[in-house]
């Protein structure tokens, strides 16, 4: 899956960088952060309290097909969404409504 003009999120300056200055918002699947920038990138995230290995990498898929749905409509900066213990049981559309409120939230629409 190409995300177009986003790339990944590399090193641990840039993690932190984000972490210590993006605006972030709580939703029922995911934590996203939000930081402004000129470059474009986005990663996501799961911790491996979450569960083995099939089941993380299942959350973060499912983290980028829904942002693969709206890059298109996204602010350029640095994008990280943090999937939560609830992603395991929710729908796809109930995710991509919550993940999109986030947005809508951070003012990350054009």
């Amino acid at each position: 899956m190409t995300l177009g003009k986003f790339s990944p999120l590399g090193n641990t300056h840039e993690f932190s960088l984000v972490y210590n200055n993006a605006k972030k918002w709580h939703c029922s699947s995911a934590v996203v952060y939000f930081l402004p920038s000129e470059s474009c990138k986005f990663a996501a995230v799961a911790s491996k309290k979450l569960g083995k290995a099939h089941e993380r990498n299942r959350l973060k898929r499912l983290l980028r097909v829904v942002f693969n749905s709206v890059k298109d409509e996204l602010k350029d900066g640095f994008y990280i969404l943090i999937a939560k213990n609830e992603l395991k049981e929710l729908p796809f559309d109930e995710v991509f409504k919550s993940v999109c409120w986030s947005f809508r939230r951070l003012e990350c629409f054009r």
